[in-house]
Formats: structure tokens, C-alpha cells, sequence
């Protein structure tokens, strides 16, 4: 399933998306396993993900967000569940979340795909508390993802990703000099790496910052 749906949104396939999404809501309703109607969920927040203009189910975000309270062991799915679903979610849950995946680090650190799916899920979780104004909290998670790649040495996409983000923190904290120096950084290592789109995309972003930094703090 995750393959395909991976595939669907890497290349902006809504119709796609839409279509694996009824798969699982029929296999929910046949066999009345809980698991497929959080993954439609998740397909559906995958597919909003892309276009902010379809529509949102609230039922569908409550059950969700309930159900993810109430887990106690978070293993690869839950993680997979709550990383694929953040556009959805309150920046309350995300944050409650995240911290409560870190709790438990130790735990999924042994194997490869949960230690970087949780240092993914920390990175898009930092995105989201620049979005949301939450500075404070991204400063802890980034703290956090430093403690966490500086024990391994491999994830070089990670650790490009979150220097870019520490900068982004900079800038929007106030020290845009520094800031801007170490997100360019970030850039100039995805341009040696050949990956273009990144490039493009972190660019934009990045100049967009500056902007909102320079009309929120004007000399």
C-alpha cells in the first residue's frame, strides 16, 4: 500500500490518491479492521496535503487524533500514521505527539526505517511550528533531531534538512545573517547532490522568510 501511495503523491497523483483511499474504506467496511480506516484517513490527508482546496472531513480528523492519543506503544505504523497525516492535524496534537515519539527514541532507534522515519517526522514537525508561530517548540525539536543524527553518522539527507531548518529558526527568530548563511549552506550541498527540485523549492522558501522577517522586524 505505502508504496503506492508514495508514488501517488511524489508525483502528484490526486486521482490516484482518491482511488487508493476507496480501497481501504471497502476493505474497512469488508473485514472491520480499524487499520484501514486510519489509512484512509491518512490518504486523505496525503491527497490535502497536495491541494488544500478538497475537502475535509471532521469526523475523520477527530478519530484520528483520538485514536492517536490513545496509543501507548509507538511502533513503525503509528509513526507512519501520524508523519503522513500532520497537514490535518492541530499544531496542539502535532506537538504533543512528536514529543511523546522522542519519550520513546530508545526504542526505535535499533532499527534503520523507524530512526529515520522519526528523524522525518521531527523535521516536518519543526516545519510546522515555524508555520504556526511556535518558535519555542521548534527550537526543541531541533535540539532534539541534533541529539539524535549526531549519533548517526548515515542520514546525510536528514542532517542537510535540519541544518536548513536551524536557519530558517534563526531568521525567523531574529538573527537573519546568520540564519541565511546556513540555510544557503544546506542549499549548496542539495546543488552539489544534483537535486534541482529541492534546490528550487528551499529557495522559495527560504526567500519567503526573509521576506515575512524583514516586514515583521523592520530596521
Amino acid at each position: 500500500l505505502m508504496k503506492n501511495v508514495r508514488n501517488a503523491y511524489e508525483n502528484n497523483n490526486i486521482n490516484l490518491l482518491y482511488k487508493l483511499e476507496q480501497e481501504e474504506i471497502y476493505k474497512w467496511k469488508k473485514y472491520n479492521f480499524s487499520s484501514h480506516r486510519y489509512n484512509s484517513i491518512m490518504i486523505s490527508a496525503l491527497a490535502y496535503d497536495l491541494n488544500k482546496q478538497l475537502e475535509l472531513y471532521q469526523e475523520d480528523i477527530t478519530l484520528l487524533n483520538e485514536y492517536l492519543f490513545k496509543v501507548e506503544n509507538w511502533g513503525f505504523y503509528e509513526i507512519m500514521l501520524f508523519g503522513n497525516s500532520m497537514s490535518i492535524l492541530p499544531i496542539e496534537s502535532i506537538i504533543t505527539f512528536s514529543k511523546e515519539i522522542l519519550n520513546k527514541t530508545q526504542l526505535y532507534s535499533r532499527v534503520k526505517k523507524n530512526k529515520e522515519k522519526l528523524i522525518r517526522v521531527l523535521l516536518n514537525t519543526i516545519v510546522y511550528c515555524i508555520e504556526s508561530n511556535r518558535p519555542s517548540s521548534a527550537l526543541h525539536f531541533i535540539i532534539s533531531a541534533e541529539k539524535i543524527l549526531e549519533r548517526h553518522s548515515d542520514l546525510y539527507f536528514e542532517k542537510v534538512k535540519l541544518l536548513y531548518l536551524s536557519g530558517i529558526y534563526k531568521i525567523i527568530s531574529g538573527n537573519s545573517d546568520v540564519g541565511i548563511v546556513m540555510s544557503n549552506r544546506a542549499i549548496k550541498i542539495m546543488d552539489a547532490l544534483g537535486d534541482i527540485n529541492a534546490v528550487n523549492n528551499h529557495e522559495i522558501y527560504l526567500r519567503k522568510k526573509i521576506v515575512f522577517s524583514n516586514t515583521a522586524n523592520p530596521n
